[in-house]
């Protein structure tokens, strides 16, 4: 009984908060809160006077999930909102309904390796709708350098997922064994973390992973890439598919269509440098931490109106990916009846 309840409050928070996310672009704390404390009481009943073996199980889980979402709020990757779900979802979702892995059973983790593939399918499909709606196409000095920025991109990548591996490899898979599964969820979070800090593009970091790698090699005897080669070919795809967004991840609108909250391309916010009107946003990052507040749109407003004003602007395409977390709990709940 304890099981259905919690269930159908996950599905619940899953609802709401979709709805408003994408209606108002917002998820309301007190939605959040409230069904959270509902659920940690459900789970003190369930998991102190019913099934204590599960206590272990669940806490490994609930953790993974949190650290997780602070780690994509704190890069700028997700808005707090979206963080909170996860936390919900660690705390709301019934243990006893984990998938069965072997090794280290984090198997909840699944579910946002779930949300990210429906999230990266939708965009595919979007992105691709809106290439062909604009007619917008690459050109082919353009496309030459797009594949030549994605190639040193990769190879920079496989740097560190190699010392990733070797680290693994040599000191924790002979404590610690994880499912692959989960193993690839890390990979990709890395993946998506050494892209968005400039940090790891420069050259002497990554000449000093390079000679880490060879020198774990040269240890241990172990080439990183000669084992669980299907890994290096899922990121190569989930690195181009990342390029492929970029491309058509912008929009022009007029200033008058303008709202709170969305977030301006690095090349709009260069204009107002210029302009004296004051209140105007700083140089864009193009992450959740450079949504325009309201303050700042009045000021676009009237810098619209200005000496170096325009009346277009460009801005980045966001996705609410609430509504992808709930589509990574009910894949995850389907999979885990029909196939698990």
């Amino acid at each position: 009984m304890i099981t259905y309840i919690r269930l159908i409050l996950l599905l619940l928070v899953c609802i709401i908060i979709s709805f408003t996310d994408i209606k108002r672009g917002k998820i309301q704390n007190q939605t959040i809160f409230f069904i959270s404390g509902i659920g940690i009481v459900f789970d003190l009943i369930f998991y102190i006077f019913v099934e204590r073996s599960l206590i272990v199980l669940f806490l490994s889980n609930a953790i993974s999930l949190f650290l997780i979402g602070i780690i994509l709020y704190a890069v700028g990757i997700w808005a707090g909102g979206d963080s909170k779900l996860l936390g919900v979802v660690a705390i709301i979702f019934p243990a006893e309904l984990y998938w069965h892995c072997n090794y280290a059973n984090c198997s909840l983790l699944a579910v946002l390796v779930l949300a990210f593939l429906s999230g990266y399918l939708y965009l595919f499909i979007d992105s691709l709708y809106f290439a062909m709606k604009h007619k917008k196409v690459i050109s082919v000095k353009k496309g030459l350098n797009k594949v030549k920025t994605f190639l040193l991109g990769y190879l920079r990548t496989l740097v560190y997922i190699a010392a990733i591996n070797q680290v693994y490899s040599y000191f924790v898979y002979t404590h610690i064994q994880i499912n692959n599964v989960i193993y690839l969820s890390f990979l990709m979070l890395s993946v998506i973390v050494l892209n968005k800090f400039i940090i790891f593009k420069e050259k002497c970091i990554v000449l000093s992973f390079f000679v880490f790698d060879v020198g774990m090699v040269l240890f241990t005897g172990y080439v990183p890439i000669s084992t669980k080669w299907e890994n290096y070919i899922f990121i190569f795809v989930f690195m181009l598919m990342r390029i492929f967004f970029e491309e058509y991840n912008y929009e022009e609108i007029n200033i008058d269509q303008l709202q709170e909250g969305m977030i301006l391309s690095t090349t709009s916010t260069l204009h107002f440098l210029q302009s004296k009107v004051k209140g105007l946003p700083t140089i864009s990052d193009e992450s959740l931490k450079s949504r325009i507040t309201k303050e700042e749109l009045e000021s676009i407003k009237r810098w619209k109106n200005s000496k170096y004003g325009r009346k277009t602007i460009v801005i980045v395409r966001k996705v609410p990916f609430a509504i992808f977390i709930s589509i990574g709990i009910v894949l995850y709940l389907i999979i885990g009846e029909v196939l698990i």
